[in-house]
């Protein structure tokens, strides 16, 4: 920023504050680049519109974040000046230092969150690697900005080769970081990912910043079409904090960035926050109340209080009771098995060439294609599957209690990772006999993740022979399978290597992987099944095979499960081959709330299932079966905060409406649809989506305020409301 520098775009303050808003808006026009790169569901997008509405919003942050650098630039190179006298060459070391503590200040929630997983806090690691984490960023940084500031000095003596290999050094090395903000792990570790994204914004600005200065002091046209893109970004910021129309007309060409979030989703969000905020500092309550006011707003909502049909769920009628009753009239005491595979797929459990086993199964059974998991991740489905509640906590006795009320034995069978998983989260899953095997070396720390040998074979052998044990007495068994959970690490064989050491960019081969894990489970039942054929049990065993949600695999970067609500994670396989009954394929929407009173009935006859929020599934072998009053509900979480919320009805026209709580913007999805997840078709059913959003927003899984429990009006949200959006 000195007035003796010749460089041409260098001449003035005035001159460093266009080119640094210059160089804010190519990065925001890269960054909109970069997300149309990962981006999918392009079939009902209005290119232009979106590009447009994309590139003006963050063009608006680019000036931003410039305006910001160049205060920060000149506040620092104004000190440097001021204590160069005294420090001499020292002096150059003040801005990579301030940076370096910035990173260590800025940054130091965010390591110590990463370093804070199950599986590390019991290792080393979580004491000395958030320091390492934070070193290594703080010291990465401090060393881009010495470099460039040697670089900006070879410009000033018009060397121009070391200035150009730093710049694109630096926009290669943000370029980088943004791939795996957006390819890895995607929207799985949040703060993790607003780091990398905060990080490949600064190099890459950095870089074009550099960029700029090296073009500008070469050409003084060029110099002068930067001074010009500077100013032009500068008269932008001052329309779009003006306009009103400007900021409503970029929230309305970016409606569907919700479905894909990336970069424009996250941007659009701190933006409505801030508008929020702004609006009225005083009365702001927090970014949930201004997501959920805004809900209201749009919607015409006047009530977000439960439903009284959640807390008292209508009564079976009795003609269904008696046929109920009628179908089990020959029944004998049971024994109940469930095969429980953790992160298996349905698309996967009815593939011939994957899983022959499962599928033949499925044929005997009565096999419910459109079963929904209440979550998509195990630690928020797994309670609802044994409880049959969508209240967590429920007074009506779950599986495991109503197994001890009738005195039959109960045994777990489970890999040791999931059970150290499950023993600290979920200590009410828990039987009378546990048995475990072992899923890793003793040299290894897991929980959670991280086991790498397959146990599917073991816990057959255990629990078979924990059967033989039992003398013809009457039992209730849980096989819990964990290896598809573990695909990634998994190794196939004893000669193979985990999936964690494999390139992070051969999608074919992680879903090879993740096959290959489902196909040794299907293994594992032939096994059992045929097990209990030659023990004679199988005409006096329920065997039900489900699974608590599904895999992502590689849908929009996400790899495992939690955070979304797609098919491929909630809609789970649900087969129940029950001695006597004629199998079935049934495509009612059902969900792991109606397991227990299911189960419940087999376990004592005159169990009572009033008060559960599921349905008993045989009403699907009825000649004619009833019609369920209530919807399927869902959630998906991230640690402890609910992403999204969903509903399914279990009527035709069977559509899914899924609200995500950080845009509040409906997406109604068909079912019948070979993607349903692809196409949001609010803004063509509005009443459907109306009418599901009214239901949804009074059912348990909406965050409501205790002022919203007091308000027990129903209501319906008007169509005109959904017009506007």
């Amino acid at each position: 920023m000195d007035r003796r520098d010749s460089t041409g775009v260098l001449a003035s303050p005035l001159d460093w504050l266009l080119a640094a808003v210059a160089a804010g808006l190519l990065c925001g026009c890269a960054t909109v680049a970069a997300d149309a790169v990962v981006r999918e569901g392009w079939q009902q997008v209005d290119v232009q519109r979106h590009l447009r509405a994309g590139c003006a919003m963050y063009a608006a942050v680019g000036a931003i974040a410039g305006i910001i650098a160049w205060l920060y630039i000149w506040t620092a190179v104004s000190l440097e000046q001021s204590v160069k006298p005294r420090l001499g060459r020292a002096a150059a070391l003040l801005v990579p230092l301030s940076i370096a503590t910035l990173t260590v200040l800025g940054f130091r929630t965010t390591a110590l969150w990463t370093f804070s997983g199950g599986s590390i806090q019991s290792s080393s690691v979580a004491r000395w690697g958030p320091y390492v984490f934070l070193g290594c960023t703080a010291v990465g940084l401090g060393l881009a900005a010495l470099c460039t500031r040697h670089a900006l000095l070879q410009i000033r003596r018009r060397r121009w080769r070391l200035p150009a290999a730093v710049a694109a050094g630096l926009v290669i090395a943000g370029s980088a970081l943004a791939a795996i903000d957006l390819t890895v792990f995607v929207a799985l570790y949040s703060r993790l990912h607003e780091m990398l994204e905060l990080l490949a914004a600064l190099l890459v600005m950095s870089g074009l910043g550099l960029g700029i200065v090296l073009l500008g002091a070469r050409s003084r046209h060029l110099a002068l079409g930067f001074r010009a893109i500077g100013i032009g970004g500068l008269c932008w910021l001052t329309t779009f904090t003006a306009s009103d129309e400007a900021r409503i007309e970029i929230d309305l060409g970016l409606l569907h960035v919700w479905q894909e979030p990336a970069y424009l989703g996250r941007m659009l969000m701190r933006k409505q926050l801030a508008e929020a905020y702004l609006k009225d500092p005083t009365a702001w309550q927090g970014a949930r109340a201004s997501r959920m006011e805004r809900l209201r707003r749009h919607y015409d909502i006047s009530t977000t209080a439960l439903s009284q049909e959640w807390n008292e769920p209508p009564a079976e009628q009795p003609s269904v009771t008696a046929a109920l009753k009628a179908l089990r009239s020959t029944a004998k005491d049971y024994n109940i098995v469930v095969f429980y595979v953790d992160a298996l797929r349905n698309d996967v459990a009815h593939d011939p060439a994957v899983m022959p086993n499962t599928v033949a199964f499925a044929k005997e059974s009565l096999d419910f294609r459109r079963a929904y998991a209440f979550a998509s991740d195990t630690v928020t489905a797994l309670p609802v599957l044994t409880g049959g509640s969508y209240f967590p906590e429920s007074q009506h006795p779950d599986l495991l209690e109503l197994a001890h009320q009738r005195s039959v034995s109960s045994a777990l069978f489970i890999p040791l990772s999931a059970r150290r998983f499950l023993a600290k989260l979920l200590p009410e899953f828990s039987f009378e006999d546990t048995v475990e095997v072992r899923d890793y070396g003793p040299d290894k720390k897991v929980w959670g993740y991280g086991a790498d040998q397959s146990s599917a074979d073991g816990l057959v052998d255990e629990a078979l022979d924990w059967i033989d044990r039992r003398n013809s007495e009457r039992f209730f068994a849980w096989v819990f399978h964990y290896d598809v959970h573990n695909w990634r690490e998994l190794k196939a064989n004893q000669n193979s290597e985990p999936t964690a050491s494999l390139p992070l960019l051969d999608p074919d081969e992680l879903r090879r992987r993740y096959r290959a894990a489902a196909a040794g489970v299907d293994e594992a039942l032939g096994r059992f099944l045929e097990g209990l054929e030659q023990r004679k049990l199988a005409d006096r065993t329920i065997v039900l095979l489900v699974a608590d949600h599904g895999e992502a695999l590689g849908r929009q970067g996400h790899w495992v499960h939690a955070v979304f609500l797609w098919e491929a994670l909630v809609n789970t396989p649900l087969m129940l081959r029950v001695p006597g009954i004629q199998a079935a394929a049934i495509e009612t929407p059902v969900g792991h709330a109606d397991v227990l009173p299911t189960l419940a009935r087999y376990l004592d006859p005159a169990a009572q299932v009033a008060g559960y929020h599921g349905y008993d599934l045989m009403r699907h072998a009825l000649p004619d079966a009833p019609t369920a009053s209530l919807p399927l509900v869902m959630m998906s979480m991230r640690k402890n905060d609910v992403l999204r919320i969903g509903l399914v009805e279990r009527q035709a026209p069977h559509h899914k409406l899924v609200l995500p709580l950080d845009s509040v913007v409906p997406e109604l999805h068909d079912l019948t649809l070979a993607e349903p997840d692809d196409t949001n078709l609010a803004g063509e059913h509005p009443m459907v989506m109306l009418s599901m959003l009214s239901k949804l927003v009074r059912s348990p899984v909406f965050p409501r305020s205790s002022a919203g429990q007091d308000d027990t009006e129903p209501t319906t949200p008007r169509v005109a409301a959904a017009s506007r959006r």
